[in-house]
């Protein structure tokens, strides 16, 4: 199958080989979800978000942080960081793309246009009918199950209750659980800013990890959290799919800079400006990223 192609092996659970392509999945599984009001740009807020993702380990039940992320916002554009994972995704909405720039020293770097997300969607859809059929027809006994996941994940439907005093929201189904802490911003744009970029991260995670779970799950939280113009502090996750696993991630919004943000930012521009920079297709990267996670 094509890059295009793979979220339909959402629910097979033996790609996750690295903890450089877990740690994505991990952060891609928190990921927002576009709407049309994301195809909008927002006036700019500079603002960070620290994000700890962590893991439930089954056997003993204790949280163990396996990835971090530091998002930094600054005059229209989002600088996205994952420890360890050796790149920087540049969010640019002005520019309508997103530019990936390895930090590893190879001098590669990927620019993604929003349209060819859009077209990289669509034929995911198309193969995810495609991999249900052949599901129907395999007769294997776990085949309705995957089916029903699969039309879940195309078509989410939730049960859902806030409660006001606590700001606690709550997503409910079968394959999919939600329990999120929310707040609110003294500066709503700052919401509408997180919002906003975490809807384009989500097409973004879908089509370049191929184990995240279809970006519409995402949309009915995503559509409580605007809806009651809140932010979420720390999400809890129970995924029913193969298995159960449970995950969290705990946000941390902070209104200022660091001077390292700047001193970031200016670094990864020289890199993304840089004479010597190998510009490749967003294929091609995801080929070289696939194969050096398997080294």
């Amino acid at each position: 199958m094509t890059t295009a192609c793979a979220p339909v092996r959402t629910l097979r659970s033996n790609v996750f080989s690295g903890s450089r392509l877990f740690c994505l999945w991990l952060i891609s599984c928190f990921a927002g979800v576009i709407c049309l009001r994301a195809d909008r740009p927002v006036a700019a807020q500079d603002f960070r978000v620290r994000t700890t993702v962590s893991f439930q380990d089954p056997e003993n039940s204790r949280w163990e942080p396996v990835a971090r992320s530091l998002t930094i916002f600054h005059t229209g554009k989002v600088y996205d960081l994952v420890e360890g994972v050796g790149e920087v995704v540049i969010f640019d909405p002005l520019q309508s793309r997103f530019v990936i720039l390895s930090l590893t020293g190879n001098g590669l770097a990927a620019e993604v246009p929003f349209e060819e997300l859009h077209q990289f969607l669509k034929v995911a859809n198309v193969e995810t009918l495609k991999y249900m059929d052949e599901l129907r027809l395999s007769g294997k006994s776990d085949a309705q199950r995957v089916i029903e996941s699969l039309k879940f994940q195309l078509h989410p439907t939730f049960d859902e209750s806030f409660d006001p005093t606590t700001g606690r929201l709550r997503l409910s189904s079968e394959f999919v659980t939600y329990s999120v802490a929310t707040a609110t911003m003294e500066k709503p744009l700052i919401g509408q800013q997180y919002l906003q970029w975490t809807d384009w991260t989500a097409r973004m995670n879908y089509i370049q990890h191929p184990q995240a779970v279809g970006p519409d799950v995402r949309l009915a939280l995503n559509t409580a959290l605007r809806d009651r113009e809140r932010i979420p502090t720390q999400v809890e996750l129970k995924l029913s799919l193969n298995g159960v696993s449970n995950l969290r991630a705990e946000h941390t919004f902070e209104p200022k800079l660091m001077p390292f943000d700047r001193d970031s930012i200016n670094k990864w521009e020289k890199l993304r400006t840089a004479d010597d920079v190998r510009w490749v297709d967003f294929r091609e990267y995801q080929r070289i990223l696939v194969t050096s996670a398997g080294k």
